[in-house]
């Protein structure tokens, strides 16, 4: 924990004095001290200086700030000079340039000359970028010059961007527009606020397929972008540039999803450029993953672009050369911008421009003034879960499309997708058989229980429950259809049951709410009831069973409540009659399921699995299902539709303002 912080702790402006006996071994590697101290009787020893001995003098108040001040003035002067953005742009009017023949960024100065990134150029090849720097070396900064130069230059029908995060986030916010101000970047397609490895992978799988497409459009054109851009005039095919900061994420499992990611990665890195998409990776030590790529063929020789801003002579050999450590020599500000893969020769030195937020957000407002279309970024923050108040228009979709006509199915909503698609993941109920969903997973986290008395670890199971529940209700607009909550919720829970009522009743529908025992009667009961549809258009059942792991008795008696989830789950979806069941815990599933003769588990042909273990992820979905459960993630899976399976974000629990803006839409406008 030490090393971490000490590696990360300099950006967000935490440092280290460390004291220690000489006889004890510090366990830090050396590259995560920048000095050391050798204290001795009559002098220090410094690493800085290894062939000097510094002896202690006593000094004065005055002697310390006067030498403080010094310090001061010296360090002013041996930083590089401040360059501003505005002033190294080409102008500030609005952006009118083409994309076809590639892309110019300004991102600072070299000597008296701009210092330029050009990407796509078919004479000089260069496609791709690979960025790096130390911690608290100015590289977000960078990446938000190399992002804001291209946006002031070319429109948003000539450049799309896809900007991913894989450490914090704090960088790309501010282009979300997240603060409520008209401010987010209209070249951003996607911005993936701290991203996961699961989210990076599908992002480059979805974005591979752009690339097939592209490639089969621009075929019968000739072999690239420009000639079609040429050929075809008035199609309209931006330039994508895809940024990953801290990309190394993405690879330090060896497992599925690494493969997947590297895979991908290296099929846009090597066919891309063709067809218009750049990657720009960006991190702060390449050191430990050049072995891992060099297994695959090399993928960093798909990168001709090499930047780096200072860093350690090491690490400056691992992002430019092996026989170049120039960036070990740099000042704070300076930057080396290679366009030579890294080649000594190549170096070019520079100065980066600074980014002042408040110029850049001025900027992006008169962006977004100019965009004529109704567009926002789709934003991805892996950190929280989703919110079904943020999906209205979606919501409000569903519902008119069941107006228009009897569906023959509807879809319960779950979560959000991993990867660029914006509408909301979910389960298929028709009336085929086993078209019922089953819902395994704590509500709670260990950790949470024993030590968070706050909300900041929700309820996902009552989150998803809830997001499927008002998701149907909202399809059916004629009021056909009636609910079932078999609830075994302890009574500091039983809010989310009346909350989830609540809605459902305000739509026009009805809800029928049984507690505990009165529940348990209820599921025993189904399994005597009259199977035969009597009825021309009977109502769709949804029954919905909150924890029923709680439910004592499962197996008791002839009629027992078993009996009864078997009657339902295996018969009724071809009568109308689905349930949506959740179990805290894999092994009570198996016990109602699985386990008792006969097994019912395949009338559940929909599984979300939220906060279980590994090896309950296996023994749910087979031994070659490799996902580990993480926060505010869950694993769907989904026998009928293998293109709704995989992991998602899942919806929170309603809070009272989701329900105030929820219940103040006009749904049938």
């Amino acid at each position: 924990l030490l090393a971490d912080l000490m590696r990360e702790g300099p950006s967000v402006g935490l440092s280290f004095v460390v004291q220690t006996e000489s006889h004890i071994q510090l366990d830090v590697r050396a590259s995560e001290l920048t000095t050391i101290l050798q204290i001795g009787t009559t002098s220090i020893q410094c690493s800085k200086f290894p062939d000097q001995a510094i002896k202690p003098k006593p000094a004065t108040s005055q002697e310390i700030d006067r030498i403080t001040a010094e310090i001061a003035e010296n360090a002013k002067k041996a930083a590089a000079p401040v360059v501003s953005f505005a002033s190294i742009q080409p102008s500030e009017a609005l952006p009118s340039e083409s994309s076809a023949k590639g892309l110019t960024a300004t991102i600072g100065l070299g000597g008296a000359d701009p210092l330029e990134i050009r990407l796509g150029d078919r004479n000089s090849q260069l496609h791709n970028v690979l960025v790096a720097g130390a911690v608290g070396q100015g590289k977000s900064n960078l990446l938000m010059v190399l992002v804001h130069s291209l946006a002031m230059r070319y429109p948003p029908q000539e450049l799309q961007m896809y900007l991913l995060d894989f450490k914090d986030g704090v960088t790309l916010y501010p282009l979300s527009g997240s603060d409520g101000s008209a401010t987010w970047l209209p070249h951003a397609a996607l911005l993936g606020l701290a991203s996961d490895r699961s989210f990076g992978a599908a992002v480059l799988g979805d974005l591979t397929m752009e690339f097939e497409r592209r490639a089969a459009a621009i075929r019968p054109y000739g072999d690239s972008i420009e000639a079609y851009r040429m050929q075809v005039p008035d199609a309209v095919m931006p330039r994508l540039v895809i940024m990953i900061d801290e990309f190394q994420v993405l690879f330090e499992e060896d497992d599925a999803a690494a493969d997947e990611a590297l895979s991908n990665l290296e099929k846009i890195a090597r066919k891309g450029r063709a067809y218009g998409i750049h990657l720009v990776l960006a991190s702060q030590t390449l050191s430990g993953i050049t072995k891992l790529l060099a297994k695959q063929d090399g993928i960093f020789a798909q990168f001709p672009i090499r930047i780096s801003l200072r860093n350690s002579a090491s690490e400056s050999r691992a992002v430019l050369d092996p026989t170049n450590d120039a960036a070990s020599r740099l000042r704070p500000r300076e930057v080396i911008v290679n366009a030579d893969f890294g080649a000594p020769a190549g170096n070019v030195k520079g100065v980066v421009a600074y980014a002042d937020p408040d110029y850049l957000k001025q900027q992006r407002g008169k962006l977004v003034d100019a965009d004529n279309r109704e567009h926002r970024p789709v934003v991805f923050n892996g950190e929280v879960p989703g919110r079904v108040r943020d999906h209205g228009d979606f919501l409000r979709k569903l519902r008119t499309q069941s107006h228009s006509a009897q569906p023959v199915a509807r879809i319960a909503l779950t979560g959000l997708p991993m990867g660029l698609s914006s509408k909301p993941t979910g389960v298929l109920l028709n009336a085929e058989s086993g078209r019922n969903v089953a819902i395994i997973g704590a509500a709670k986290s260990h950790s949470t229980i024993l030590e968070d008395e706050s909300n900041s670890d929700p309820s996902l199971p009552i989150g998803v429950i809830q997001g499927m529940a008002l998701s149907l209700g909202l399809q059916h607009p004629d009021s056909d259809a009636h609910f079932v909550f078999l609830d075994f919720l302890p009574e500091v829970e039983i809010h989310n049951t009346r909350s989830t009522a609540q809605m459902l009743q305000l739509l026009g529908l009805t809800v029928e709410h049984l507690r505990g025992s009165d529940a348990a009667s209820w599921l025993a009961e189904f399994s005597t009831q009259d199977t035969a549809v009597t009825q021309v258009n009977p109502p769709t059942l949804y029954v919905i069973g909150w924890s029923l792991d709680r439910l004592v008795g499962m197996n008791d008696g002839l009629n027992s409540p078993r009996d009864g989830l078997a009657a339902l789950a295996q018969q009724g979806p071809q009568r109308g009659q689905h349930i949506i069941a959740w179990w805290s815990t894999y092994k009570a599933y198996s016990d109602h399921t699985i386990t008792t003769y006969p097994p019912i588990d395949a009338a559940f042909q929909a599984t979300v699995a939220l906060r279980i273990s590994r090896n309950d992820v296996k023994d749910l979905f087979g031994p070659f299902q490799s996902w580990t459960p993480e926060p505010n993630r869950g694993l769907l899976i989904d026998s009928l539709s293998e293109d709704r399976s995989g992991v998602f974000v899942p919806f929170a629990p309603l809070e009272a303002s989701d329900i105030s803006a929820l219940t103040q839409q006009e749904w049938d406008t």
